[in-house]
């Protein structure tokens, strides 16, 4: 396997490669981290760019009726894009935070299932495959979102993972304990 994957490799590979997952592992933590921090400016700009939106246009009419209309007049033409950059730069920290916490539950479910299947795998390893297994559920939540305007389901996103996950571990397992 390549020694240098770049993000689009990565993302590819966590959705169509399982077997790559003990690879990935082996890369550190670090290159983890760094995956899901594009892949959250990606997907969490996507996901939450309509809902800046509405929220700064919500929050212009507010202004508009609160303030003077010399001083909305003033804020009128950059207010909205500092308002839409903010919620957006906020909502994308908000998306990555989300995926470590839920990367968190996904390794302890793998630890479970790494126990099931006679694995020994350190909990950092089962982490950072856990980051890479929520890659295809994370996308899915967001097209739900933007195309659909509701939430994949969270049992179905949790249970995707998971067996990205199970996966993951089996492959760890036939190549690190032979």
């Amino acid at each position: 396997m390549n020694k240098k994957m770049n993000f689009f490799s990565r993302l590819i590979y966590s959705i169509l490669k399982v077997k790559s997952y003990p690879f990935m592992a082996k890369q550190g933590l670090k290159t983890a981290l760094l995956y899901l921090l594009f892949f959250s400016v990606i997907f969490g700009a996507i996901q939450y760019f309509q809902e800046g939106i509405e929220i700064t246009q919500e929050a212009m009419i507010a202004i508009s009726e609160e303030f003077s209309p010399t001083l909305f007049e003033k804020l009128e033409n950059t207010l909205p894009i500092v308002l839409t950059i903010t919620l957006i730069l906020v909502s994308i920290v908000w998306f990555w935070v989300g995926k470590l916490i839920s990367a968190i539950i996904i390794g302890f479910i793998g630890k479970i299932l790494s126990s099931i299947q006679k694995v020994n795998i350190p909990f950092k390893s089962l982490y950072i495959m856990a980051i890479y297994s929520l890659t295809l559920p994370s996308i899915l939540n967001v097209f739900c979102l933007v195309i659909f305007d509701v939430y994949f389901p969270f049992y179905l996103y949790y249970l995707l993972s998971a067996f990205y996950l199970w996966f993951g571990i089996n492959n760890y397992k036939v190549q690190f304990e032979k």
